[in-house]
């Protein structure tokens, strides 16, 4: 009689043996950050290779705002008084005053929505990495909790990488 066969093991389906002894410090949907690599929207940093981490602050682009609030204002200067002043010029006789004022309401009301969007602005917030081959901002956000807690997780693996 034969004997039985022993059965082969199984390999792994989950993570490869090298990587089961990696350390997570931060994980979501976008990020993964372990004492080996850090995985940034797909891109992977060898946390050997990592020499520095910042937070960096991204001021909003306000120039479009700011140009519809002036020319909002200029609009508002000129037509208002031509509306006022409209029915007393002879050369502007011919057109109607209230057209004047409404065009003038128009520049008031460009620059009423254009303070309110400038104030709603936030800043972006990124974490910039650095490694010998130079500096990438790696993640950008909003939120600057979130940003923090990638870059704590980075400076943590750092830490533990010795």
């Amino acid at each position: 009689m034969s004997e039985p066969l022993s059965a082969a093991p199984e390999p792994s389906l989950g993570v490869p043996r090298a990587l089961s002894t990696e350390q997570t410090f931060y994980a979501d949907e976008r990020v993964q950050v372990t004492n080996a690599r850090a995985c940034i929207h797909g891109k992977t940093y060898a946390m050997a290779h990592v020499t520095s981490v910042a937070l960096i602050k991204i001021a909003p682009e306000r120039f479009w705002g700011m140009l519809c609030a002036i020319l909002g204002l200029m609009l508002a200067a000129v037509f208002f008084p031509l509306g006022v002043i409209a029915p007393r010029i002879n050369v502007l006789q011919d057109f109607d005053p209230l057209l004047f004022s409404f065009t003038g309401a128009l520049g008031l009301l460009a620059v009423v929505i254009s303070l309110i969007l400038l104030f709603r602005q936030k800043p972006d917030y990124a974490v910039r990495i650095g490694s010998a081959s130079g500096e990438s901002d790696a993640l950008y956000s909003k939120d600057l909790t979130y940003i923090q807690q990638v870059i704590t997780a980075l400076n943590d693996s750092i830490v533990a990488r010795g």
